[in-house]
């Protein structure tokens, strides 16, 4: 399509989504924002910018990137769910979680979906307003009951509850089935080995967690995401030397990962 022609918005798009699945980023970062110059209002160019930034990108600035992307976009289809959707991501990813809960909020007005009910959970949990946090993690839950991820988000703000580690447990015990279900399918799947290592980790059970999580790293080669969260099991499991060594690696390796790190 771009030998006849060569400033075709839509195959420039493709071409670029193509490029981010065989890692040549630089590459496609350029056919990208090349479709963005060609034409600005091409709202299609401007979520595709935003996901490449969120999930792809390792400049140092990528959150910020995402998030500009995600705020044109909604500027020109503001009656996309979707739309209001990314700009809560890219919000949270800043820690802009009050931004972040309008977008999702937002995006829920227009249509309910599982993904919005989770991630203004998220955002909840992030400002402490933990029983509102656990409400949209159940309605997120009834939309998608086969979702781990949901159970384990649930799990966690039942634990930061007054009274509410019974029902924890029990929502850590359901997030675990769930992910060994899809482990079952494909153990060599390191994003769920490092969400059932948090996952136990949450019940007490310390040491197949940690056993989980330097699989998760092994298989992953020490990805950030899983340093994240082998990190958070060491810490659980009171080796702070361990804890502090991995959040130090995870933020080399991606220095936006910088974000999700506290001293407290």
């Amino acid at each position: 399509a771009l030998s006849i022609d060569a400033l075709n918005i839509e195959a420039l798009l493709e071409y670029g989504l193509i490029l981010t699945q065989q890692g040549r980023l630089e590459e496609a970062e350029a056919k990208l924002l090349t479709a963005a110059e060609l034409d600005p209002r091409y709202w299609p160019t401007q979520t595709g910018l935003f996901n490449f930034y969120s999930s792809y990108s390792e400049k140092p600035d990528h959150y910020e990137l995402a998030a500009e992307h995600a705020v044109i976009a909604a500027s020109l289809r503001p009656d996309l769910a979707a739309s209001w959707n990314n700009v809560g991501s890219a919000k949270y990813m800043l820690m802009q979680y009050e931004e972040a809960t309008d977008a999702w909020k937002h995006s829920l007005e227009i249509e309910p979906t599982r993904t919005a009910y989770t991630n203004t959970g998220l955002a909840l949990e992030d400002m402490k307003r933990y029983a509102e946090a656990a409400e949209m993690q159940q309605k997120a839950i009834e939309m998608a009951p086969e979702d781990h991820r949901t159970w384990g988000r649930l799990a966690r703000v039942q634990s930061l509850l007054q009274n509410g580690q019974e029902e924890a447990a029990k929502s850590y015990a359901k997030a675990a089935e769930l992910v060994r279900r899809k482990l079952s399918i494909n153990n060599r799947n390191w994003r769920d080995q490092a969400y059932l290592a948090s996952y136990l980790s949450g019940s007490g059970e310390t040491a197949e967690a940690l056993a989980t999580a330097d699989l998760a790293l092994e298989m992953s080669d020490r990805h950030p995401e899983a340093l994240l969260r082998a990190s958070g099991v060491y810490r659980d499991a009171g080796q702070e030397d361990k804890y502090r060594g991995m959040t130090q690696e995870m933020v080399e390796k991606d220095p936006a990962y910088a974000l999700w790190v506290t001293d407290d």
